[in-house]
C-alpha cells in the first residue's frame, strides 16, 4: 500500500532540489578554484573551502532528514498494511455472518408459510405480516 501525503512529497521534492543545488554549486566551485587560485588571495580559498564545507553540511542535513522521511514512511506503510489486514479478516467475519442470517431468515420464512398453510387448512385466517422498513445505513 502506498500512503504518501502530500507533505511527504513536498519534503523528499525540498532534499533532492537541495542536493542537486549543493552538487551545482560545489561543481561551480570546483571549476573556479583554478581561476580563483592565480588571481585572489588564500582569504578567497578560505571562503571557498568554507562554502563547500556549508554545502557537505547541508547536503549531510538534508539526507539524513530524508532517510528519515523514507524510515517513516516504511513505518506508515507496515502499519497501513497490518491494518488493512484487519480489515479485510473483519469483512470476512461479517460476509459469514450475514450469510448465516439469510440462511436463518430464509428458514423461518418458511416455517412461516408453512404454519400460514397450516392455518388455513384448519380454517382459520392467519394474521397478516407487517413489514418493517428499516434503514440498511
Amino acid at each position: 500500500m502506498n500512503n504518501i501525503n502530500p507533505e511527504s512529497y513536498v519534503s523528499i521534492i525540498g532534499g533532492i532540489v537541495s542536493i542537486a543545488g549543493a552538487i551545482v554549486t560545489t561543481y561551480i566551485l570546483i571549476k573556479k578554484i583554478p581561476f580563483d587560485l592565480r588571481h585572489t588571495d588564500s582569504e578567497s580559498t578560505n571562503s571557498i573551502a568554507e562554502a563547500s564545507e556549508s554545502l557537505a553540511k547541508s547536503a549531510t542535513v538534508t539526507n539524513e532528514f530524508l532517510r528519515q522521511q523514507i524510515s517513516e514512511m516504511i513505518e506508515r506503510e507496515k502499519r497501513d498494511h497490518i491494518e488493512l489486514e484487519v480489515m479485510r479478516i473483519d469483512l470476512d467475519k461479517l460476509k459469514k455472518i450475514q450469510e448465516a442470517q439469510s440462511i436463518e431468515i430464509a428458514a423461518w420464512q418458511d416455517w412461516a408459510k408453512r404454519l400460514s398453510h397450516q392455518v388455513v387448512s384448519l380454517g382459520g385466517v392467519p394474521v397478516a405480516f407487517k413489514p418493517v422498513k428499516l434503514d440498511p445505513l
